[in-house]
């Protein structure tokens, strides 16, 4: 713009010398110079040519001056006309000198007369419009811009200067182009005079503002739209001070837009975060690199909450770092469904793995058993003590029968002996008698009702303690509990729950133990306790089913969701084994092959997989597996299909599944389960896989002392091989 208002000053300029032609002198003879014309004046008069005349013309008059009535002598007007061609010899120097500058520059410029004849125009001009110079030169204005163009916009702004008008820089014309898009150009107008001053050309400057235009719409448009979908958007200049703040960012940190403008970012972040985001911003300035990470931000009212930052570098038009953009994502909910999401997953892994360790365990073994557990849980609770109280037959006295304590915790379990509840914890005996769950994240409020519960705890030096009913068959038959000594702690729904389907595994197993210990050597009997407990089992693991289910349920994102369906599925493959065990004859072992055709019919109606469309082919030569092999093989072939049906078809209308097992040589089994999917990547290592599912199947493989290999293409195929020996 600077060289557009040199151009215009220049041409101004220009105009203040006497012009040898048009209006105001009789035009006499014509040279045309640099896309102007001067009359070319003859001072020596030659052969045939008297002094004071022009060549092959009258003697020059002026308008309005009869030759019959001289008011001027021809000395007058030689000297007049030398001086006019030496301000113009002046004139002409300086537009050469100039003459780059004007053509230089990208601005449109085109210079009419007040009757709209074109009288110059610049290079930039004729490029854009494609235009012929001889052609334009003397061309009407309408037949250069086109008739509409000119009448509804322009011919407005050159009137204004031929009045003395001057118009400032416009951006409201918009130039329409057939094979590009249009061009909004930012227009202004400036009159050039003659040496009277009167108006005698105009300067129309038309200057190329489309990108700035498009940026301003979209800005608009980018506005619109983030406060729309809900994310935060900023944007902040080197210094880290506030440009622009969106409403949803705004909104999201408890504040409003104008509370935020022109303040620092770092008015929202922590100390230690604010050191964190200034190492990203310099990476960003650095490299270039746009950058997405996990940030945490500071509420107004301080609370800070987890968000996830994307940055970009905007840079000025020379390609310098001007501004930074940041878009936030509130991830508060997120996190939440990830924890819960990491605690079922451990919470499946714990109970998995204490069910079916405790089942196969003898009678002898259990006790060990029941504290071994008791360790595994408390650590995944992070309490300090946990412990198993049973009723004796009377219902009236309790005593300790099972402790597990962090080291450095004293142990308690030799003072908890014969216990009589109603007289030494008549607060806690009423309402564990009611089967209620007694959760005491502060012993220090307990009522004053409970005191002589208060003296025990403070003790044994309790800060929060939960204790949780076992009930068999309706009747309390005891309890478990968990006691937090370092420090106060509050137990969520989730840990109930866990304790609960704990305390219900351990009544089972103690109800074998007993069935056990009484069973005479009729093998009726025998039969008798053994599908009961099978039946029980089963039934425990249909209630986590339904737990995980209740818990999906407050997921709100599909792959949560699906994580959940996939942890129901391998509980109901460990349920359906102890239903084959129930429905068997010798309540030992299992038919395996019959055991795959049920498994994999509700991993279909769970996948809503279509039989007629994946095919499963079931190669299993009369195999037969009791509980210790069956509950692993049957979570790892729970698992390899659920893979095939997610992953081996993507797209595809049918496919293949096949299971084979047989019997091997020296005493072994081989189990092969593949697809004729899409396979797996060469460089794949499934033993170091995030994917919690083949996670299980190598500690599975693991757990039965099983070789586990993944065989080549095409498709996908493991091929699991292990002893028939019972696991020692």
């Amino acid at each position: 713009m600077k060289v557009m208002g040199s151009c215009i000053r220049l041409l101004a300029d220009l105009s203040s010398f006497p012009v040898i032609a048009g209006d105001n002198w009789t035009e006499v003879n014509s040279v045309k110079l640099k896309n102007s014309y001067i009359m070319t004046i003859i001072n020596n008069p030659g052969p045939g040519s008297q002094a004071g005349q022009v060549l092959g013309q009258k003697p020059l008059l002026r308008p309005g001056v009869h030759a019959e009535e001289p008011s001027v002598t021809l000395d007058q007007i030689n000297r007049r006309l030398k001086a006019e061609i030496e301000e113009h010899k002046k004139t002409e120097k300086i537009l050469r000198e100039y003459q780059n500058a004007v053509e230089n520059t990208n601005d449109l410029i085109i210079i009419l007369d007040s009757n709209y004849v074109v009288r110059l125009v610049n290079d930039a001009f004729l490029r854009h419009f494609n235009l012929d110079r001889k052609w334009v030169v003397g061309n009407k204005g309408e037949a250069v811009f086109g008739g509409d163009l000119f009448e509804s916009s322009i011919r407005q702004y050159i009137d204004s200067c031929i009045v003395d008008k001057p118009t400032p820089p416009h951006d409201d014309i918009i130039l329409r182009q057939q094979d590009a898009d249009n061009r909004h150009m930012q227009v202004s107008c400036n009159p050039i005079r003659n040496e009277r001053g009167e108006v005698s050309r105009v300067v129309f400057v038309m200057k190329d503002i489309t990108d700035i235009v498009r940026s301003k719409m979209a800005f608009k448009t980018f506005k619109v739209i983030s406060d729309r979908v809900g994310y935060g958007a900023v944007i902040i200049d080197l210094e880290g001070n506030l440009i622009y703040v969106n409403e949803s960012f705004a909104r999201m940190h408890g504040y409003k837009v104008d509370q935020l403008i022109s303040k620092n970012i770092s008015i929202v972040y922590t100390d230690e975060q604010w050191r964190i985001f200034q190492k990203l911003k310099k990476r960003l300035i650095a490299t270039e690199k746009s950058f997405t990470e996990e940030i945490w931000h500071k509420k107004k009212n301080g609370v800070v909450f987890p968000i996830m930052l994307t940055s970009t570098l905007i840079k000025d038009e020379n390609g310098d770092p001007l501004y930074i953009s940041s878009s936030s994502i509130d991830i508060t909910q997120r996190k939440r469904d990830e924890e819960a999401l990491q605690y079922s997953a451990e919470f499946e892994r714990l109970i998995t793995s204490i069910s079916t360790w405790l089942i196969n365990l003898t009678p002898h073994e259990i006790d060990d058993g029941i504290e071994k557990s008791l360790k595994d849980i408390a650590e995944f609770a992070g309490v300090d003590r946990s412990y198993v109280f049973q009723f004796y037959d009377d219902g009236k006295r309790i005593t300790n029968t099972h402790e597990w304590c962090r080291e450095g915790v004293e142990s308690q379990i030799g003072n908890m002996q014969d216990i009589i509840i109603d007289a030494e914890l008549p607060w806690f005996a009423e309402r564990i008698r009611n089967s209620e769950v007694i959760h005491i994240p502060r012993v220090s409020s307990l009522p004053r009702e409970a005191d002589l519960e208060l003296s025990f705890f403070r003790r044994l030096k309790v800060k929060s303690a939960i204790i949780v009913p076992m009930n068999a068959r309706g009747s309390l038959v005891g309890f478990l509990g968990f006691e937090s000594i370092r420090s106060r702690k509050t137990w969520t729904d989730n840990d109930i729950t866990l304790f609960k389907i704990i305390g219900e595994i351990f009544v089972n197993t103690f109800d074998r133990k007993e069935a056990e210990e009484r069973t005479s050597l009729s093998l009726q009997e025998k039969e008798v306790l053994l599908k009961e407990i099978h039946h029980r089992v089963k039934n425990n693991l249909q209630i986590i089913s339904s737990l995980l289910n209740l818990q999906a349920n407050y997921l709100t994102e599909k792959p949560y969701r699906e994580m959940f369906r996939e942890s129901q599925n391998r509980v109901k493959s460990m349920a359906l084994i102890h239903e084959k065990l129930y429905q068997s004859k010798d309540f030992v072992s299992i038919d395996f092959c019959d055991y795959i055709k049920d498994l994999a019919t509700n991993l279909f109606r769970s996948y809503k997989v279509d039989p007629q469309s994946i095919n499963l082919e079931i190669n299993v030569t009369d195999v037969h597996l009791e509980i210790d092999k069956a509950i692993p093989i049957g979570l790892i072939v729970n698992e390899l299909i659920t893979n095939s049906l997610k992953h081996a078809f993507p797209g595809r209308k049918e496919g293949r599944i096949v299971v084979n097992f047989r019997s091997g040589d020296n005493g072994r089994y081989v189990l092969q389960v593949g697809d004729d999917g899409i396979g797996i990547p060469d460089d794949f290592n499934f033993k170091e896989t995030t994917s919690l599912g083949l996670q299980l199947v190598s500690t599975l493989a693991d757990q039965i002392k099983g070789n586990i290999r993944l065989l080549g293409r095409p498709g996908t195929k493991f091929e699991i091989v292990f002893s028939r020996q019972k696991n020692r």
